[in-house]
C-alpha cells in the first residue's frame, strides 16, 4: 500500500461522513414536511388547526416584504441586546477585578486553602 492511496481513501471517507452529515437531517426534515402535507391533504388534521406546509410557504411569499423587515428588526435588536452585554459585562468584571473587597475575600481563601492543604 502507498501513502497516496491511504490519504485518498481517508480523504473520500471524511467526504462521505461530511455528506452524510449534511443529508441525514436533510432527508429527515423532508420526510417530516411531505408527511405534514399529506396528513393536512388526506383530512386528518384541520387546515385551521395546523395549516399544510405549502400553505405557510405561499403565506410567507405574500408576506416577504413585512418578513424580511421583521427579520432585519429582530436582528438588529438581538445584535444590540449582545454589544450591550458585552460592553457592560466587560466593565462589570473589570470593576470586579478592581475591587478591594472581592480582592481581598480571595486573598484570605487562598490562604486558608493553602494552610489546610498543609
Amino acid at each position: 500500500m502507498n501513502l497516496n492511496s491511504d490519504t485518498s481513501q481517508a480523504t473520500n471517507s471524511v467526504r462521505r461522513s461530511a455528506v452524510l452529515d449534511w443529508l441525514a437531517p436533510l432527508f429527515v426534515f423532508g420526510t417530516v414536511i411531505a408527511v405534514w402535507q399529506l396528513v393536512v391533504w388526506a383530512g386528518k388534521i384541520h387546515p385551521v388547526l395546523l395549516p399544510s406546509p405549502l400553505a405557510v410557504a405561499k403565506a410567507a411569499w405574500k408576506l416577504k416584504s413585512d418578513l424580511v423587515q421583521a427579520t432585519a428588526r429582530t436582528a438588529l435588536a438581538a445584535f444590540a441586546g449582545l454589544m450591550l452585554s458585552v460592553v457592560f459585562g466587560t466593565l462589570l468584571a473589570f470593576l470586579f477585578s478592581q475591587s478591594a473587597l472581592i480582592t481581598g475575600n480571595m486573598e484570605r481563601k487562598r490562604r486558608r486553602a493553602g494552610r489546610r492543604s498543609t
